[in-house]
Order: C-alpha cells, then structure tokens, then sequence
C-alpha cells in the first residue's frame, strides 16, 4: 500500500470513530439500563402506594432496539425512540416501542419523567 493511501484509510477510519463518539445521547446498553430502573422505580412506587410494598412485582427489560435519539428541544437530554422487550412477572413477554427523554447525570443516564 502506498504512504498516501495508507494516511488516506487512517485519516477516515479516525473520522469514523471521532463521529460514532460524538453521537452525544445514550447507547442501547445505556438506554436498557435507564429503562430498566425507572420501571423498578414505578413498579416499587404502584406497590407501596397499593399497599403491596413487600410484594413488588419484578419485570426485566429482556432487550432494547435503538430507533436513534434526538438531542431534546428546550430541555436537557435526548429524545430516544425504541423498541424494549419486558418479561412480566408472570413469564410472558411485551414488546412495545417507547420514546423517552434520557439525562446524562454524575451516575450515567436516567429516564426523566416529563
């Protein structure tokens, strides 16, 4: 391979990588994660205020599908639209597509509540 060639594939691969860094909002992983806690949050929530504090009821976040996330108009954060499969308590699964607005704190991303 030539020098020039070979500082011409260098230069767009480091072009890659410093874009695919700079998407700025949250990864699957990240968004799984987020999601995740926010629904044991809310399921905790509906179960003290039920009277079931005990017996929460679990639910897994089994995957998320990242549709693409937007940085949020007006507020802090991105707008995030995908695709999250739930395993119920029960054993059955749900597949629904969410938006949600996720924030960067000090201890990774959370979903905000609007």
């Amino acid at each position: 391979m030539k020098p020039e060639s070979y500082l011409a594939a260098c230069a767009v691969a480091a072009g890659v990588l410093l874009l695919a860094g700079c998407s700025g909002g949250p990864s699957e992983a990240e968004i799984q994660k987020a999601f995740g806690e926010s629904l044991a949050a809310s399921l905790s929530m509906f179960a003290a205020f039920s009277g079931e504090a005990s017996a929460a009821p679990a639910a897994n976040v089994k995957s998320v599908d990242s549709h693409g996330c937007e940085r949020a108009n007006g507020k802090p954060g991105y707008n995030c639209t995908f695709t999250v499969e739930i395993e119920l308590p029960n054993g059955q699964s749900m597949k629904r597509q969410e938006t949600t607005r996720f924030v960067q704190g000090e201890r990774g991303w959370f979903a905000a509540s609007d």
